[in-house]
């Protein structure tokens, strides 16, 4: 859980850093050279892995919350896990990213919420 929870913090400082340098590129930790709008330290396709993995990862305590009516940690975890997809859409544009989260969307559903209500998930 705790290495979890160290990659979910990284991720979203990182999701943090990609907004501000995708409206201040000179911000970014890259060469001069290989400065691109929103990409603070790696490339492109390693964040957008990163933020659609977490996204989808946060749907299990999403779920786990709301069922226990926590609902402000719930609403908390969204939003974190929209602005991971948001981040994806407009600022750093992974198509494989934005192709596999709704494949491994349905894959959690149909293991972790019951049938009837995975299947209306999926139709």
């Amino acid at each position: 859980m705790q290495v979890f929870i160290a990659f979910l913090v990284s991720c979203t400082l990182l999701m943090v850093m990609s907004w501000i340098v995708a409206f201040d590129p000179g911000l970014s930790l890259k060469p001069k050279a290989e400065v691109t709008r929103g990409i603070f330290v790696k490339n492109y396709i390693d964040q957008s892995q990163e933020f659609g993995l977490c996204a989808v990862a946060l749907a299990y305590p999403i779920i786990t919350f709301l069922r226990t009516r926590r609902i402000l940690l719930a609403a908390l975890l969204i939003a974190i896990a929209m602005s991971f997809v948001v981040n994806m859409a407009f600022v750093v544009v992974s198509r494989t990213a934005l192709v596999t989260i709704p494949i491994m969307l349905a894959v959690f559903a149909l293991l972790h919420l019951n049938w009837r209500v995975s299947s209306s998930y999926c139709v």
